[in-house]
């Protein structure tokens, strides 16, 4: 009886892994996507209605909270891209964010210093294809090994509970 609990609490548990790392897999594409929904409302904020970059931050802030952090930090008199830096310091410890995804993100904090709009919308035109192509990678490896991760840890969980039986 207790070999039948152990296994079974052995293929649960390596089962929960694999569908924890796959879970982390959809968490970055839906996070990527809720940045190109941000970088859409602060390029239409800035570009075409001139509004100061701390209140489009503000405004997409509501998304997702990077841009929040960095309005603030703007606010409190940081200049945009000390303030950007300071808030993805803050925010990519809890993020699903790989090392594409943050080099990304500061290749538009470097162009946040750009003096005029037809710099930042050079910017943001460059961020948001590249954004594109992250999301379309991160989707495919989602789909890829998210299936591997489940199946998996599923596979693993009842191989071991064999081995050990």
């Amino acid at each position: 009886m207790i070999r039948v609990v152990g296994m079974v609490l052995l293929v649960l548990g390596s089962s929960l892994f694999g569908f924890g790392k796959a879970w982390e897999l959809k968490e970055r594409v839906r996070e990527l996507q809720e940045i190109q929904t941000a970088l859409l409302k602060i390029e239409t904020a800035v570009c075409r209605f001139s509004l100061p970059l701390c209140e489009a931050f503000r405004q997409a802030g509501a998304d997702i909270p990077l841009f929040s952090e960095a309005a603030t930090f703007m606010e409190e008199g940081a200049l945009a891209k000390e303030a950007f830096d300071r808030a993805l310091d803050g925010y990519l410890p809890t993020s699903h964010l790989v090392g594409a995804d943050v080099a990304l993100l500061e290749r538009f904090r470097d162009g946040l210093s750009a003096p005029d709009t037809d710099g930042q919308t050079k910017n943001f035109a460059i961020v948001k294809a590249d954004l594109a192509r992250q999301i379309e990678s991160a989707s495919e490896a989602e789909e890829k090994q998210g299936r591997l991760y489940r199946s998996g840890g599923v596979l693993a969980g009842l191989m071991l509970g064999l081995i050990l039986w």
